[in-house]
């Protein structure tokens, strides 16, 4: 999707871009000036070890939940690599429909000393809202 119009600032409340751009499901985003992320503390995790699936709240600044975030990742990935794994994140509404979902591929570079200085092992993130229609990416620096 091609974005032909950017925001000016000058856009009466109600209309403009994000009326026009909105993908289904975000439009509250355009209501609130910022996010609080909270990770749910897994028990089986904090006593065991064993890395469990993330899930997290999204709410807005009054504490309230808006999206809930939760990773599809295999057990092996958690296990053996970590924060360097791939994982899908689906984040989800307060009615339980999907609104976006953030994909990042597996990169096993640990240890390449040949890429040291590049960037083939940086992480990229791929965004989609809705589902299925990537609107960007996230690429580590």
């Amino acid at each position: 999707m091609t974005v032909s119009m950017q925001p000016t600032g000058d856009e009466p409340k109600g209309f403009g871009w994000a009326d026009k751009f909105c993908p289904p499901g975000l439009e509250y985003l355009t209501q609130v000036d910022q996010l609080l992320v909270k990770q749910k503390v897994e028990l089986f995790e904090v006593f065991t070890g064993w890395e469990t699936r993330n899930r997290f709240v999204i709410a807005n600044s009054l504490g309230q939940q808006c999206y809930y975030a939760e990773e599809e990742s295999t057990a092996c990935m958690r296990q053996c690599c970590g924060g360097a794994r791939g994982f899908t994140m689906h984040i989800s509404d307060n009615a339980g429909q999907e609104v976006m979902r953030l994909n990042r591929e597996f990169k096993c570079c640990a240890g390449c000393c040949w890429c040291a200085n590049s960037d083939c092992c940086a992480f990229e993130l791929s965004v989609e809202a809705p589902v299925g229609n990537i609107v960007g990416y996230v690429r580590q620096a």
